[in-house]
């Protein structure tokens, strides 16, 4: 039955089919723990104007995965956070060459957020000049 003009309401039935849900739900790029799941409730806060400025120029997956990778790398270095897949991993009985591929998988995401620390680094020396604003 065809809606009319001035009906009520929209679709009743809605089907989200399993592409429309998988494309909604999409990693950004270079994510350092793809096995990880994401939070349910997102972290939003307030900046301070000039560096939202500065972020709205970025492209919103960079923006993103910069983010995302700043707030994990803090979260990890000072506040002694761990993903869960290394804490399941190192309660299981584990052979030598599944240590191995740990060590080097923990090296590998070491490097890559010690590449995104600099990257953030590099970004902020060159929006502030030589110093940070007073």
């Amino acid at each position: 039955m065809a809606k009319k003009k001035g009906d009520k309401g929209g679709n009743p039935h809605p089907v989200q089919n399993q592409q429309l849900k998988a494309k909604r739900k999409q990693r950004v790029f270079n994510d350092p723990f793809p096995q990880e799941p994401l939070a349910a409730k997102p972290l939003s806060l307030r900046l301070y104007q000039f560096v939202s400025d500065a972020l709205e120029e970025m492209p919103h997956d960079e923006k993103v995965a910069t983010l995302r990778a700043i707030i994990t790398n803090f979260a990890i270095e000072k506040l002694g956070a761990k993903p869960a897949t290394l804490i399941q991993s190192q309660h299981t009985e584990q052979t030598d060459q599944q240590q191995v591929l740990i060590h080097e998988n923990n090296h590998s995401i070491d490097i890559e957020l010690a590449k995104q620390k600099a990257e953030l680094i590099n970004f902020v020396s060159n929006f502030w000049g030589s110093q940070p604003p007073e």
